[in-house]
């Protein structure tokens, strides 16, 4: 975690004022440590600690780790729970393994734009899915967060909650187990579901999304196919984020930081778009290819290690038939 803080905090100093989504008890930017930093959660201050206490994995000792809650609800509406006073005078927003919880990304961005500068930032850290519990997922589609931005979704709906549940992956590798033993290193054949898939279509048909809130991932992401979803957006005019960042995954996930551009860009329809979006597709399914190697035995990081290793060689190659064809000329030409 400590590569990852480091990572998020790079380009953020203590006095300038920041919100974080739901720190639970691992705050990214912790007040207690001199940041000028408020709190959006979902529960109250009193819930969080009656959750923390009612946890068997959360440790006594972390308690006092809980920040005090400035605003309180879903992030997807985090520019109608902050005051109207106060949008455009955050500096950044932060948040870690929330954002692929939302129904509706789209509008959280927008969201996170009416709170912030322009130039202001927004640092996240998300899940790789090839690393984590939805190792068997596709990653998530424009399509997919333009419906529930066009439905105004405020809630998982039942085909997010199936998607999610149904497709849970698992593991017993190496003394460890269950769904989130999941890594970039466990190999591909100790990988399976862990769910029946008639249980959660009962759930579908019932309509227990509906009835209500089912936490979900709602998304799914590799890194290209997050920086993607934004450059999609922003050639919707749907958000004024541009992408400054988009880390390597390490362990089993990432960090981006996107930067607030003063406006939304005009839709466009160019072929520079075009470009921009078949180069990130390409770079998509060139990290899905990963994922199902063919020596079932492999892990995902194995199988990075082993085509930066082919990739290496085949320059190697390369860069040997060319200087055999110049010394072969040259040659030629005192020949």
């Amino acid at each position: 975690m400590t590569l990852v803080r480091d990572s998020l905090l790079a380009s953020v100093t203590k006095d300038m004022l920041g919100l974080e989504v739901a720190p639970w008890f691992n705050p990214i930017a912790p007040r207690k440590a001199g940041f000028n930093v408020r709190t959006l959660d979902v529960f109250d201050d009193q819930q969080l600690m009656a959750r923390a206490k009612s946890d068997p994995t959360v440790l006594p000792e972390t308690y006092d780790r809980l920040e005090a809650v400035d605003y309180v609800g879903s992030a997807t509406e985090i520019a109608s729970l902050v005051d109207a006073s106060d949008h455009g005078a955050f500096d950044y927003v932060v948040s870690s393994h929330n954002f692929e919880h939302l129904p509706n990304p789209i509008k959280f961005l927008q969201g996170c734009e009416a709170l912030l500068k322009p130039g202001g930032q927004l640092i996240m850290v998300l899940p790789d899915g090839r690393s984590c519990f939805d190792y068997f997922r596709a990653h998530t589609d424009i399509s997919e967060w333009l419906e529930a931005y066009l439905e105004d979704r405020v809630q998982p709906n039942g085909r997010q909650v199936f998607a999610f549940y149904a497709s849970i992956a698992t593991t017993e590798h190496a003394g460890i187990s269950g769904p989130t033993a999941v890594s970039e290193t466990t190999p591909t054949n100790a990988i399976e579901i862990e769910r029946e898939i008639s249980k959660q279509w009962d759930d579908w048909c019932a309509g227990k999304a509906e009835a209500a809130y089912v936490d979900t991932h709602c998304s799914v992401f590799t890194p290209s196919s997050f920086h993607l979803l934004i450059a999609e957006c922003r050639a919707l005019g749907l958000t004024a984020f541009e992408v400054a960042e988009v880390g390597e995954t390490h362990g089993v996930e990432f960090c981006v930081r996107l930067v607030r551009s003063e406006t939304r860009p005009i839709p466009d329809a160019a072929a520079s778009c075009r470009s921009i979006r078949t180069g990130l597709l390409r770079q998509v399914w060139n990290e899905h290819a990963v994922r199902y190697s063919a020596v079932g035995t492999q892990s995902v990081k194995d199988a990075l290690r082993a085509r930066v290793d082919l990739q290496r060689g085949g320059i190697v190659q390369l860069l040997r038939r060319w200087n055999r064809k110049r010394l072969q000329k040259r040659c030629d030409r005192q020949g």
